[in-house]
């Protein structure tokens, strides 16, 4: 099990490591590729065979909140061939931030059939939650009366 997280964890070591190479690359060159160009690629890659490669595009179709991905992952999500690619289309759902898949990761954190899956939607619902409620929150600025001094110290001189 270790042998195996470990060659995974080497295995997306060494593709951002290509991938940041190719992407110099195609700046040095001039290369321009568009964003529907990318997530087009990415939709592809997640339908492949190739489980580090659907692996990845689940991940990155996530970064780049891909609201064609919505439908694809959720597929992913139910019926992902392991928890992990359960938990990254989980997690790349919750990045979109779409409404379906957020229901869909809260409605796993009861009923998914894995402790570990379940585990984690629900640190991904529970930190959307969080999210939401930080942006609702208004921080006043407080105002002195009068402004004091200690020790040749004044407030004031602790203000942004």
């Amino acid at each position: 099990m270790k042998r195996q997280k470990g060659k995974m964890v080497f295995f997306l070591f060494f593709l951002l490591l290509v991938t940041s190479l190719f992407a110099e690359d195609s700046l040095k060159t001039n290369t321009k590729c568009t964003y529907d160009q990318i997530e087009e690629n990415l939709l592809v890659g997640l339908s492949s065979d190739n489980e580090g490669l659907k692996f990845s595009s689940a991940y990155f179709l996530g970064e780049i909140k891909s609201d064609k991905a919505i439908l694809p992952l959720l597929s992913l999500f139910h019926n992902g061939a392991n928890d992990e690619m359960k938990i990254i289309a989980a997690l790349s759902l919750c990045k979109i931030h779409s409404d379906r898949g957020i229901f869909a990761v809260k409605r796993a954190i009861k009923f998914s059939d894995s402790e570990r899956v379940s585990r984690m939607c629900q640190i991904f619902y529970n930190r959307i939650m969080l999210d939401e409620i930080k942006s609702k929150v208004e921080v006043e600025e407080i105002q002195l009366a009068e402004e004091k001094e200690f020790n040749g110290y004044k407030l004031s001189d602790f203000r942004k």
